[in-house]
């Protein structure tokens, strides 16, 4: 188990492991970050298949959007894992933003191909998703193991 050196406020040091929660939700992120990198491989090596059956953007967006968050979930997985201070609050923006365009993409696709789709499940489950990334982020211990003593 990683090891991280905390200092205390009276210049004591203590020895504090990564909580489970915290290494659930690293890997959580690094799965994600998996998927969107597979999309983008996926769309490469089948480029000429897609581009005849997509809108002309449709293609670029994907494989955009799939390096994008591909590459933000792969630097936000590693800092949670190693226990960058950095990588609590970015994992709290990036869970928001990532929420809205997701959010604005299904709206989107129902709006234009009246895509049916159950919306009150898909918000319940974003909020359960979104209240248990803040309240893991939030505990703590968590806030410890990332250095932050407020």
């Amino acid at each position: 188990m990683l090891q991280v050196m905390i200092s205390n406020n009276d210049g004591n040091t203590t020895r504090s492991g990564r909580p489970r929660s915290v290494t659930i939700m690293a890997v959580g992120v690094l799965i994600l970050s998996a998927v969107y990198l597979t999309r983008t491989v996926v769309i490469l090596q089948t480029w000429t298949f897609w581009k005849e059956i997509l809108l002309p953007f449709t293609i670029y967006y994907l494989l955009f959007s799939g390096i994008l968050w591909g590459c933000i979930w792969l630097i936000l997985g590693a800092g949670i894992w190693l226990g960058y201070r950095k990588a609590r609050m970015g994992l709290m923006v990036f869970a928001v933003l990532f929420t809205l365009v997701e959010w604005a993409q299904r709206l989107g696709l129902a709006l234009i191909n009246g895509f049916a789709v159950n919306l009150p499940f898909v918000a319940l489950t974003w909020a359960i998703t979104l209240g248990w990334v803040f309240w893991i982020l939030s505990r703590p211990t968590v806030k410890q193991f990332f250095g932050d003593d407020s």
